[in-house]
């Protein structure tokens, strides 16, 4: 598998956890190999399975460097998309008609909030608390 696929895998499973849907080992072991395929790389990968081995878990774990997945998430935080978004956030309330209510609009993230019953382990970026 070549890095820019990697990149975009690792970009993948950023932007799902981000979404809440943190993805398991096998889940990315499954897409790398369905990647690889579509790509038409040569790889050595398990074709009955049709996964990538445990082995090239370890390496790609190993070849992600935490600072990428920081750049990642700092690149999305630039003024320009925090700009973006209060603008159409002013924009919704005004066509809503409740920009006379500022203690309606609160700030809340997902954390701690789950999608499925029993939670599996997730792939997640170094330093977060809950995927």
């Amino acid at each position: 598998m070549n890095s820019e696929l990697e990149v975009e895998l690792v970009s993948y499973i950023v932007k799902m956890q981000e979404l809440g849907f943190g993805l398991t080992v096998n889940q990315i072991r499954h897409l790398a190999y369905k990647s690889a395929e579509h790509s038409g790389s040569q790889h050595p990968f398990n074709k009955t399975k049709e996964m990538a081995g445990w082995f090239w878990w370890l390496n790609f774990k190993s070849r992600r460097q935490p600072e990428y997945l920081t750049l990642y998430r700092a690149s999305t935080a630039n003024r320009d998309i925090l700009n973006d978004f209060y603008t159409k956030l002013e924009n919704l309330a005004e066509s809503l008609q409740v920009t006379h209510l500022p203690g309606r609009f609160w700030n809340v993230d997902e954390t701690g909030l789950t999608y499925v019953i029993k939670p599996n382990k997730v792939v997640t970026v170094v330093g977060k608390k809950y995927a």
